[in-house]
């Protein structure tokens, strides 16, 4: 199965130029697209659906925050599979060719094609199929394996759920304010015992600035950043630190910033599960 529901939370980003993610997408996926917003843009977002051929999933009235559309995303998809990304992201793919110029063994990704696209979803099947629960795409400033997969890693965003998600045993963290919830959720799933699988080859990339207008940047600040971190290492004081360091770029330059060191695999081995090999089919071959 080359296909899977992709699910783009998104706030205040009606506009084509904002819809970066939806229009990166192949053709193909557009059907099996949702765009998931408050009950009160629908309207504003009606004409981007429609000239995509994509859908609108209305948020219960009153929703607020992007812990609280996960959470209720989950109870929407409950016994699926899906794939919920950001609005504001490509995919791409790193090739795997020595470049000794820049000390790394692979050169600089590119952009993501339709066939590629295919073959990595008919992947994320297989690993749900051999008991995956979850898994994402590695975000692009992270240095990827030359495997092209790891288990049991770093969950950043852009995380894919199969029908296994024990949606009601989750704290997805709509009650704290703001807080990296999608740490929070992994961290709480490696430590029942759910295993996830990171794609290192099919990567995903942000596009946007850091604070750029709509989603969560319209109401993120330093401050609740800062109190969100300590929050999750609050939560998860085995496996989260917190130390401090100056912010060097963008609009928080030279500001102390709270960061995280975690430890994800050990979370996992906290379940006193062993931690899964890659299945030996999974080449890492995206071409």
């Amino acid at each position: 199965m080359d296909t899977i529901d992709i699910i783009i939370p998104t706030y205040n980003r009606a506009t084509d130029s904002q819809q970066i993610t939806l229009r990166k997408l192949p053709e193909y996926l557009r059907p099996h697209t949702f765009l998931v917003v408050r009950q009160e843009q629908v309207a504003d977002y009606q004409p981007i659906a429609d000239e995509y051929g994509c859908q609108i999933h209305a948020l219960p009235e009153g929703s607020s925050g992007i812990a609280q559309a996960r959470k209720q995303i989950a109870e929407w998809r409950e016994g699926t599979r899906y794939w919920v990304v950001e609005d504001d992201i490509t995919f791409r793919c790193v090739e795997w060719t020595p470049n000794p110029e820049k000390g790394t063994p692979y050169t600089e990704s590119i952009p993501a094609t339709e066939a590629q696209f295919r073959t990595a979803i008919t992947e994320i099947h297989k690993f749900m199929d051999e008991g995956f629960t979850f898994g994402a795409s590695h975000v692009a400033n992270i240095p990827p394996k030359e495997s092209g997969y790891d288990v049991c890693s770093r969950i950043w965003t852009n995380v894919f759920y199969s029908e296994n998600l024990p949606v009601h045993d989750l704290d997805w963290g709509d009650s704290y304010g703001i807080m990296p919830e999608d740490f929070h959720v992994a961290l709480q799933l490696y430590k029942a015992g759910h295993a996830s699988i990171i794609l290192h080859k099919f990567r995903s990339s942000p596009t946007s600035a850091t604070n750029a207008p709509g989603g969560c940047s319209d109401y993120r600040t330093m401050e609740s950043h800062n109190a969100g971190q300590q929050h999750l290492s609050d939560l998860h004081p085995t496996h989260v630190k917190v130390y401090e360091k100056i912010q060097t770029a963008g609009p928080w330059k030279n500001i102390p910033k709270k960061a995280l060191r975690v430890q994800w695999k050990k979370a996992f081995q906290s379940s006193g599960k062993t931690l899964p090999e890659v299945p030996s089919w999974a080449k890492g071959n995206l071409s």
